[in-house]
């Protein structure tokens, strides 16, 4: 199938709803769109089913929100709240993300190569989200399930209040949120890491990581509730 590409500015004026319906008529006869000339349009490419949507340049908030099977891939940085809700697919940032990335996702990977901001994988519910440089504060915050792994180092408050799910560290971090431990690898978490490197092309190795997980299944009560 072609490639086929669209400019946002030729589009009425940056209007969210002719980018969006132009992008979904192509990609019912294409396999890829590429998109260009975003810079400042939010929600972008959400919704989607299927295809490849390849976004040259930097794009505003709320990219690949609800996403439900395709795969982005942003040649820049993203803003806030990207890939908000996703249910599955894939979403590969190239550059960084802002606030909040990857919140409230049921399912799908989320990569971003750059550093990313505060309260990354908040109530993740079952995404795996990796990010290859550093990230702010509060990194998982009421996190359900699924993984989030970071290559180098993170701020305060890690895994705050963390429900269930995995978070993998290689760096460091100023301070572990609440209701978080320490606990050695699993043979299944060597497994899991390992081939999800080995997909992505990532280069790292399990063991050069920390493992953080819920110290109770009740965040929210002390341990003598």
């Amino acid at each position: 199938m072609d490639v086929v590409a669209v400019s946002a500015t030729d589009l009425i004026g940056l209007k969210l709803k002719s980018v969006s319906q132009k992008i979904k008529n192509i990609l019912e006869e294409n396999e890829t769109v590429t998109v260009t000339n975003c810079d400042l349009l939010n929600g972008i490419a959400s919704g989607l089913m299927r295809g490849e949507v390849i976004i040259k340049g930097s794009v505003g908030n709320y990219v690949g929100m609800l996403n439900s099977g395709a795969k982005l891939i942003i040649e820049g940085n993203v803003g806030k709240y990207i890939g908000d809700n996703m249910i599955k697919g894939e979403i590969i940032v190239k550059g960084n993300a802002d606030y909040c990335a990857a919140p409230y996702c049921y399912g799908g990977i989320v990569i971003i190569k750059g550093t990313c901001g505060d309260f990354l994988g908040t109530m993740n519910k079952g995404a795996s989200i990796l990010v290859e440089k550093d990230a702010g504060n509060d990194l998982g915050t009421y996190m359900l399930a699924g993984n989030i792994i970071l290559l180098r180092n993170a701020g305060e408050r890690v895994g705050n209040y963390l429900i269930s799910g995995r978070i993998f560290i290689r760096g460091k971090w100023k301070s572990l949120g609440n209701n978080t431990k320490i606990e050695d690898l699993s043979s299944d978490d060597i497994y899991f890491l390992q081939k999800f490197f080995s997909t992505y092309k990532i280069e790292a190795k399990p063991e050069e990581f920390t493992k953080i997980i819920a110290d109770t299944d009740k965040p929210f009560y002390s341990k003598k509730s």
